[in-house]
């Protein structure tokens, strides 16, 4: 054929051969079977495509329903038998949204079918003591009965596994939860603790309960659910506990363990690390037990065991004492010198089913009047977390204050 050449129809064969290839990419590109079926009709980002990609629903075999209002987020309500638990289980699909660590936000399809199945598996009438739904699914471990209520837990997570597996489940659908220490139990309005209800002799129960609020046992995952009853499992939160009580210089916990099980626990978590006090270049013995921080602060235990150990005429005993400090005043010392008052962080986020943290705002006393610290007379108010004296600690600097001691710690001794 005139005018065209070899070379030109070389080109357009392989123009061909490339519209045919791009032809087969996008024919290539559709689903195929059940899949392109239903993507086809209602569309890649539909409801109903989130429900068969990611929870391998037939959207055609469960019923859908439009809940929100006009103008809100779409909220779709589904029921479906698809899970084989006896009855029609009822969950919600919505539109959720998280952001990346550039600032770029993500639009998304979400459900929340975890909780529903586990309101259905795991209803209130068969509910653990120990189990609440305040702050998140949750254990609650009190401080006074630690070894009982991590047993309740125990016993509680069995049941959850069995009434899933017994419905062909696995823990993989079981929502994360925590072991951790529970909430006091102090009168709340919409989940704040009333303040100026403990403010003098607060309960002993409710001053360690706040101590341990919120400290963190165990995650409750689909990883880690099956671990929690192994002995080395309880062997860690029972050391985890242990090191609490230390660093707290609870000693009425503490010393029911045995003093080589205390001796070789220390320093198990980082967090709970103790050394041990120096006084005026003085080491103390690890069997007095004088617990100290790094820096050389003293739990009020080891306080009253140092002046104990110094030689000093002390009223009372480790949880409540009185001596005579060196200026002549009468200073006084307690785990029940505090009030307790709600975290004004978390307080704005309270409600019924969202409990804002309660802590223990510690004072001292000298000659009858209530101190935060040497230049702050105690009021109990608390505006911010810098006002708070959360932990029960005699500061160094104190200590040199009241007795012209100078404590340090085995740690500065390195």
């Amino acid at each position: 054929m005139k005018g065209i050449t070899i070379s030109n129809m070389k080109k357009g064969i392989v123009a061909i051969l490339l519209v045919l290839a791009l032809s087969m990419l996008c024919i290539g590109c559709k689903r195929m079977g059940r899949a392109g079926e239903l993507e086809e009709k209602y569309g890649e980002k539909s409801v109903e495509m989130h429900l068969f990609d990611r929870l391998g629903i037939d959207p055609e075999q469960c019923k859908i329903v439009l809940v929100s209002e006009e103008g809100e987020t779409p909220v779709y309500e589904v029921t479906t038998d698809h899970y084989g638990i006896g009855k029609e289980l009822t969950f919600h699909v919505f539109k959720d949204s998280s952001t990346s660590a550039i600032g770029s936000i993500s639009i998304f399809w979400n459900n929340d079918v975890k909780d529903c199945l586990f309101e259905a598996l795991y209803p209130p009438e068969v509910r653990s003591r120990v189990f609440t739904e305040c702050n998140g699914y949750s254990f609650w471990v009190d401080p006074f009965s630690f070894d009982e209520d991590i047993e309740a837990t125990k016993e509680a997570l069995d049941y959850i596994e069995e009434a899933y597996v017994s419905h062909g489940l696995g823990t993989d659908m079981i929502p994360h939860m925590r072991v951790e220490g529970k909430f006091v139990d102090t009168k709340r309005v919409d989940g704040v603790t009333i303040s100026s209800e403990y403010v003098d002799n607060v309960p002993r129960n409710l001053i360690y309960q706040a101590l341990f609020e919120m400290e963190h046992i165990a995650n409750i995952n689909e990883s880690s659910y099956g671990n929690f009853g192994s002995d080395k499992s309880l062997d860690h939160m029972k050391k985890y506990y242990l090191c609490w009580a230390i660093e707290k210089g609870l000693v009425d916990i503490y010393s029911e363990f045995p003093y080589e099980e205390r001796r070789q626990v220390n320093g198990f978590e980082t967090s709970h690390k103790q050394y041990f006090a120096v006084v005026n270049g003085d080491v103390t013995d690890e069997s007095e037990e004088i617990y100290s921080d790094y820096k050389g602060n003293l739990s009020i235990s080891s306080f009253y065991k140092l002046l104990k150990r110094q030689g000093i005429d002390v009223e009372g005993d480790w949880y409540h004492y009185k001596f005579r400090g060196i200026d002549g005043k009468e200073y006084e010392f307690g785990y029940d010198l505090c009030g307790l008052a709600s975290d004004p962080v978390s307080s704005g986020d309270a409600s019924d089913n969202d409990y804002s943290r309660t802590f223990n705002n510690y004072y001292y006393v000298c000659d009858g009047v209530r101190y935060s610290s040497p230049d702050c007379i105690y009021d109990g108010k608390v505006m911010n977390r810098l006002d708070v004296n959360w932990d029960p600690v005699v500061y160094r600097g104190i200590i040199k204050l009241v007795t012209g001691w100078e404590v340090t710690s085995t740690y500065e001794k390195k």
